[in-house]
C-alpha cells in the first residue's frame, strides 16, 4: 500500500518485512516459501533493515547539516565562533535584504545601506545627471540611471566625496548588467520667500515673524522638511500655496498676504530668484505665480526669508 508522508518515520523493521512479504504473491506468484530460511526472505529482511535506518535518518538534521546549509545561505561566510541559533537568525535576516539592484527602490535602499553617511537617496532612471550641461542632463538616456544622494549634515568635503564613492563602488557589482549607474550629490537651489503675515491678537510682530520663519525653514529643510516631515523630496517643486498653508496654520498667524512695496505699492511675488533663473518660476494662465521648478536632482538650498507682520484686525478694533 502507498506510504503517507506522516507515516514514513513510524515504519519499523517488522512493518517493512510484513509489507514486503504481502507484496510477493502479486509480483512473484511462483515464490511460495516465505520462511526465514529462504534466501529471498533473507535479502528482503536485509533491505528492510537498511530502509529502517534511512527512515530514522529522514528528517534528522545534524549540526553539520545546519552548518552546511548556513554556508550555502551566506556564500561560505559563516562565523563559527557564534552559536548556531544566532548564526541562523543572522543568515535569515541577510537573505531578506536585497542584494541586487533592479528597481529604483532597490537602488535607493542599497545606497542607504552602502554608507552610514548617506541620509537620503533618489533614483532617476534614463538620465545621466553627472553631465555638466542641463540639456545633456535632461536628455533621455536608455540604459543609464542616476542615483542622487543627500549626505548627513556637518560632513567635510572629503567625507562627502568618500560617501559618494563608497555608494558607487557598492552599487556597481549589484547593478543589472549593461546598466550605467551615475552617483551624484543633490544640487542646491537658492531663492527668496517673501510674505506679509497678520499676527493674531496679543502676539507681537517679532514673535509672529520668528515662528513663521522657523516653520518655513523646517518645511524646506532637506532632512526634516516636506509635506510628511521626512525631508524635502528631491526634485519636488516649491508651491506658493503650500507656503501660505504652512504659515497660516500657526497659532501666531491670523492670515497671510502678499507683500507690497512700501514706496510704489506694487505687489511683490512670494518667491523670487535671480534674473538668470527666472525660467524656474511658472505661472497660471492669468499670470499668478504657482511655484518654483526644481530639477530631478535639486533641493532647496540657501533660502532667504523676508517676512513682515502687520497689526491684526482685532487689535486694530481695540485701538479704535
Amino acid at each position: 500500500m502507498p506510504l503517507k508522508e506522516d507515516q514514513i518515520e513510524g515504519w519499523s523493521f517488522r512493518d517493512l518485512v510484513a509489507e514486503g512479504v504481502a507484496l510477493l504473491p502479486a509480483v512473484a506468484p511462483e515464490w511460495t516459501n516465505f520462511n526465514a530460511a529462504d534466501p529471498g526472505i533473507t535479502l528482503l529482511e536485509l533491505f528492510a533493515y537498511f530502509t529502517e535506518l534511512l527512515l530514522f535518518q529522514c528528517g534528522q538534521i545534524t549540526l553539520a547539516d545546519r552548518n552546511a546549509f548556513l554556508r550555502l545561505l551566506t556564500a561560505g561566510e559563516l562565523d563559527v565562533s557564534i552559536p548556531i541559533e544566532e548564526a541562523t537568525q543572522r543568515a535569515l535576516l541577510q537573505i531578506r535584504q536585497p542584494q541586487r539592484a533592479v528597481t529604483c527602490a532597490d537602488y535607493e535602499s542599497l545606497s542607504l545601506a552602502a554608507d552610514p553617511r548617506i541620509a537620503r537617496a533618489k533614483c532617476v532612471p534614463h538620465q545621466d545627471l553627472a553631465e555638466s550641461n542641463e540639456a545633456a542632463r535632461n536628455a533621455n538616456r536608455p540604459g543609464h540611471l542616476s542615483v542622487v544622494l543627500v549626505t548627513k549634515p556637518d560632513l567635510s568635503d572629503e567625507d562627502r566625496t568618500g560617501a559618494l564613492n563608497a555608494v558607487g563602488a557598492y552599487l556597481h557589482p549589484r547593478r543589472i548588467l549593461t546598466t550605467r549607474v551615475h552617483v551624484v550629490p543633490a544640487r542646491r537651489v537658492g531663492f527668496e520667500i517673501r510674505l506679509r503675515l497678520v499676527a493674531t491678537a496679543d502676539v507681537t510682530y517679532d514673535d509672529a515673524v520668528a515662528r513663521a520663519r522657523e516653520a518655513l525653514q523646517t518645511f524646506v529643510d532637506p532632512l526634516q522638511g516636506g509635506p510628511d516631515g521626512s525631508g524635502w523630496p528631491i526634485g519636488r517643486d516649491v508651491f506658493v500655496s503650500e507656503l501660505y498653508l504652512v504659515v497660516s496654520r500657526l497659532e501666531t498667524t491670523d492670515h497671510v498676504l502678499r507683500d507690497t512695496d512700501r514706496q510704489t505699492g506694487a505687489r511683490i511675488e512670494e518667491i523670487s530668484v535671480p534674473a538668470s533663473s527666472a525660467d524656474r518660476l511658472y505661472r497660471s494662465a492669468t499670470g499668478d505665480l504657482i511655484g518654483l521648478h526644481l530639477a530631478p536632482d535639486e533641493l532647496p538650498g540657501d533660502v532667504t526669508f523676508t517676512l513682515t507682520a502687520t497689526v491684526s484686525a482685532m487689535d486694530l478694533s481695540r485701538q479704535i
